[in-house]
């Protein structure tokens, strides 16, 4: 076994330095990544769809919203002579109702549909240079 001399200890202490230069390198390349990909516009509106999706008094006020503005279009698609009837009017506030009741009983049924709109939309990947 070689003596220990101030050079080869000083070799070492190099050598361990430059390989944790090298580690501390990759990780930060990998979190350059990461951020990158995080602050790419079409993952910043998917992340907030997420978090919206998540928060049950967000989703509640939302589908408070939405589903009005819904219901206003299919009774514009409808036919003219329908549109007027005051049945048809009654029909249309009732079935907003029983809808709004139910999506508030079934949360998961908002959760599904924001997964199959993530699936629609699926996360591009990136090429990775190392493959090259």
């Amino acid at each position: 076994m070689p003596k220990k001399t101030p050079y080869s200890e000083l070799k070492e202490a190099i050598a361990i330095l430059e390989k944790e230069r090298v580690d501390k390198g990759e990780v930060l390349k990998e979190q350059f990544r990461a951020t990158y990909e995080s602050l790419n516009p079409i993952n910043l509106i998917k992340s907030s769809f997420s978090n919206l999706i998540e928060s049950p008094e967000i989703r509640n006020n939302l589908l408070s919203l939405v589903i009005p503005f819904l219901v206003q279009i299919f009774r514009k698609r409808s036919p003219k002579g329908a549109r007027r009837e005051p049945v048809s009017k009654v029909a249309g506030l009732l079935l907003l109702e029983g809808l709004t009741i139910y999506l508030n009983q079934h949360p998961e049924m908002v959760r599904n549909i924001g997964q199959f709109l993530k699936n629609v939309f699926p996360k591009k990947k990136t090429p990775d240079p190392n493959d090259e």
